[in-house]
């Protein structure tokens, strides 16, 4: 078999691609050992060229996406750490000002508000059970002391809730039964508040 481009001579070896019958002097050994013509190894070096700037432009675009996604996270942290300052700032602010306006030694008597009274026995609760494996109290009348301020909550405040205890961690709280309070309707239980 003769060589394509020189007639007089051999062909030593063929195009591994198109098949063409080349001398030594035609063949073109590539990167990867293989043997192509002229034309195919262009063909081969364009496709490679083409690849490695397909390559070089897709991580470009990384590149910006990368750099955009890292802009965006440090955007939206600045903005959080702004909006942190003012509702902290905020809440200082209204702190202080609820200090000064508030008159020196006010307490609250639990025993004139129901509703703050059900939410402190619903706590006085949850504390009991934390400390007891989840056991929950007999009665409230068990709270008085470590749970409940024995001088702001006596037995008589107690007496205006009837309180229920299923299987732990299930109770019932509920203001017994008074038309006048607007609270009547309101059940405190282990999982919130119900309202009758």
């Amino acid at each position: 078999m003769k060589c394509e481009n020189h007639s007089d001579r051999i062909a030593a070896t063929s195009c591994q691609n198109c098949g063409t019958p080349l001398c030594d002097q035609c063949a073109v050994y590539m990167e990867n050992g293989s043997v192509r013509c002229d034309s195919c190894s262009l063909l081969d070096t364009l496709k490679h060229q083409h690849q490695e700037t397909q390559d070089k432009l897709l991580a470009k675009q990384e590149d910006r996406l990368r750099i955009a996604e890292k802009r965006k996270r440090q955007i939206l942290i600045r903005k959080t750490v702004l909006y942190s300052f003012v509702l902290i700032a905020a809440f200082v602010s209204l702190r202080v000002f609820h200090q000064l306006n508030m008159p020196k030694n006010t307490e609250i008597n639990l025993s004139d508000h129901n509703d703050a009274m059900l939410y402190t026995l619903d706590q006085a609760i949850y504390d009991f059970t934390q400390d007891n494996s989840g056991a929950l109290p007999h009665r409230l009348t068990d709270l008085i002391g470590r749970y409940l301020p024995p001088g702001k909550v006596g037995r008589n405040t107690l007496a205006k809730f009837s309180y229920e205890k299923g299987t732990p961690p299930s109770y019932r709280i509920r203001l017994k039964r008074n038309i006048e309070d607007p609270m009547a309707g309101m059940i405190i239980t282990d999982e919130g508040f119900e309202i009758e």
